[in-house]
């Protein structure tokens, strides 16, 4: 019979190897002394150990005062999301109204040419005879 248990300590033994290897049962004996080195016992010894386990790990009260925050950064992302897409639909339907957005995809008008600028008139700009258009081209 005591050859049926000897599996489960082999199985055992390898994985007290493995804890030791790894820190973790000096990491845990570390947390647990300082349990008990306080000279007042906490009345959550569980959220002790775990807020020391990891010493970054944010605490109950800082995660209730995250959610808020997360919870309005969310609300935020989603309404410009949605203004995003409104003003993706506005600039198609102002490109396909004003001819802008050719088959050419290429940004000039449907008789070829770029937009003016404001106060442009096609062949004087600032007194030359030439025409400045949006696009570089």
């Amino acid at each position: 019979m005591a050859s049926q248990y000897r599996p489960l300590d082999s199985r055992r033994e390898e994985f007290q190897d493995y804890l030791e290897r790894s820190g973790v049962l000096d990491t845990i004996t570390k947390v647990f002394l300082m349990l008990y080195n306080e000279p007042e016992k906490p009345s959550n010894p569980i959220e002790y150990v775990r807020k020391n386990l990891y010493s970054n790990n944010p605490d109950e009260q800082e995660i209730a005062q995250l959610k808020p925050k997360i919870e309005e950064a969310n609300a935020k992302l989603v309404k410009l999301q949605i203004a995003r897409d409104e003003l993706k639909a506005l600039l198609e339907d102002t490109e396909q109204d004003s001819g802008i957005g050719n088959a050419n995809g290429d940004g000039k008008l449907a008789d070829g040419k770029g937009m003016l600028w404001p106060g442009e008139e096609e062949g004087t700009v600032d007194g030359e005879a030439s025409v400045r258009y949006l696009d570089s081209d």
